[in-house]
């Protein structure tokens, strides 16, 4: 879809308008394309720059980082987290599109905008519900992203006039699942040099979706659209997560994630193995600093980022301030009473909200 021309934007308006308007109209969207985002579910830790692994509050995500289970709840839920992202000068543009008309072929208007450079749209959301330290969770995530090679995205800068060049091609994916899970966590109290409360959890879940992808050539004078992947399939994924706080010094609490020890995958959607790392310290009752390492092991064909946060607490329990500076640029994020929002800029353009009780 981005770099096509009007007349082919129908051609796929199928498929994404089954993704995308899951996403936008039922809230329980899905994933495409070779890499796997996840967004809207952690809105608190965006404001964060996507870190806060090693907090300790009733609030810490477990999505993020299943040790969050290990503190026992009565019971919570979660109602109902969103998120959207996008890669891209014109990303933002194509969401403003879908959303006021939830209808994939008013693309054709930024269609040549989309062509310029590698694009990719996102929308996830879900609804969770947490007893003692059990959880049940059910997701969902849209994406569609295109690939156009160098020959293309020249053909469209000139302003696609003429017949595209021999050798023109690109690729889009799309795709859709839901995701539904079931996570447990438990707390050890550790003895000997290292006295401290060591939480574990572990988040199974499962990827039931469809995944395709179209291929664009330059044929005959014009673009020719084939279907070369389809998928419909099930697959599982498992997260596991450690949080370590010292009897010492309980102000500072330490973390350890990997995600995807089982790695789920429906056709080129994949989420690889990711380890990360995180510290949080409690500088004063109202004031957290957190730093973390995110995804180390490059997962997903993403270069790992660091980043350096705080969280301020202006009106307990009310209204709560988030920001962060990471190595690919600035987050913030804002807290008011059940509520989180947050947006980030740094290498993609997100906006997350969720709302608990």
């Amino acid at each position: 879809m981005p770099f096509l021309r009007s007349s082919q934007i129908g051609k796929v308006a199928g498929s994404l308008s089954l993704a995308l308007g899951l996403s936008l109209a039922l809230g329980l969207p899905a994933p495409a394309a070779a890499q796997y985002v996840s967004t809207g579910g952690v809105a608190r830790h965006g404001g964060l720059g996507g870190g806060g692994l090693a907090l300790r509050d009733r609030r810490a995500s477990p999505i993020l980082n299943p040790a969050a289970l290990a503190r026992p709840v009565s019971l919570r839920f979660d109602l109902t987290r969103g998120g959207l992202t996008g890669q891209g000068a014109s990303s933002w543009d194509a969401w403003d599109i879908l959303i006021s008309t939830r209808d994939v072929e008013g693309l054709a208007d930024i269609a040549l905008d989309l062509a310029r450079e590698r694009h990719q749209i996102q929308g996830e959301g879900g609804v969770a519900v947490r007893w003692s330290t059990w959880m049940l969770d059910l997701g969902g995530t849209a994406q569609a992203q295109a690939r156009p090679n160098a020959a293309l995205r020249q053909w469209v800068r000139q302003g696609a006039v003429f017949a595209p060049p021999p050798g023109a091609e690109g690729l889009v994916d799309v795709g859709y699942m839901v995701v539904p899970s079931v996570g447990y966590g438990h707390s050890f109290e550790l003895g000997g040099p290292v006295k401290g409360e060591l939480e574990a959890g572990a988040r199974l879940q499962f990827w039931a979706g469809r995944y395709l992808q179209y291929r664009y050539t330059a044929q005959g004078g014009r673009l020719n659209q084939q279907i070369t992947e389809d998928e419909s399939s099930i697959s599982p994924g498992l997260d596991l997560g450690l949080r370590f706080s010292p009897h010492c010094d309980p102000r500072y609490s330490f973390a350890l994630v990997a995600n995807s020890l089982l790695a789920p995958s429906i056709g080129n959607m994949r989420q690889d193995r990711a380890v990360s790392l995180g510290a949080a310290m409690q500088y004063h009752p109202r004031l957290t600093l957190v730093a973390d390492a995110l995804n180390l092991s490059g997962a997903n064909d993403r270069a790992a980022k660091f980043s350096t946060g705080a969280e301020y607490e202006l009106v307990r329990r009310w209204v709560t301030l988030r920001g962060a500076v990471t190595t690919r640029g600035l987050a913030a994020g804002i807290g008011i009473g059940p509520f989180d929002f947050a947006f980030t800029r740094d290498g993609q353009t997100s906006l997350g909200t969720q709302f608990r009780f």
